[in-house]
């Protein structure tokens, strides 16, 4: 019976902490998306690095970054780092869940998906290195006087 009451008990606890977990990000979203909705200068769902400019005009945008810990120089460089696709725009969802990442803690997941992306591009740059090297190894063969396969290089006439 204590048994049965100390699980009945650590399972309400489990189901409060998810809960008050799901209220908390459900708030910092509504913040968030709110913030996006100020950011947003000319409603096109979309924030451009000018209307990011231009919105640390009002002191109470920067005010709202403050409170998140970034100062006008780190909203920018986030700003930058968040636009994966390098179109000088933010959507809201790429601007909503690029300032949760920010704020959480790294998680061993999250750095073993770096490591891993890291050694991925390493390897990937090192065979196409190694690629780039011989085609241009080849073709500077070619452009030599005397070599099989530079201009006037066969019988003269």
């Amino acid at each position: 019976v204590i048994v049965d009451n100390a699980l009945a008990v650590s399972k309400e606890d489990e189901e409060n902490q998810l809960k008050e977990k799901r209220d908390r990000d459900k708030a910092n979203f509504a913040k968030l998306n709110s913030l996006f909705q100020q950011l947003d200068a000319d409603g096109s769902g979309e924030l451009s690095m000018e209307e990011l400019d231009d919105s640390f005009q009002d002191p109470e945008i920067k005010d709202k970054f403050a409170l998140l810990d970034l100062s006008e120089e780190q909203a920018k460089e986030l700003f930058n780092l968040l636009d994966v696709g390098g179109d000088g725009a933010l959507s809201t969802d790429e601007f909503i869940n690029g300032m949760t990442k920010v704020k959480q803690e790294p998680k061993s997941w999250d750095l073993l998906k770096c490591t891993t992306t890291l050694e991925r591009l390493h390897m990937h740059f090192e065979r196409h290195s190694e690629k780039v090297l011989t085609v241009l190894q080849n073709v500077g063969e070619r452009g030599r006087p005397g070599s099989a396969g530079s201009a006037g290089s066969g019988p003269s006439p």
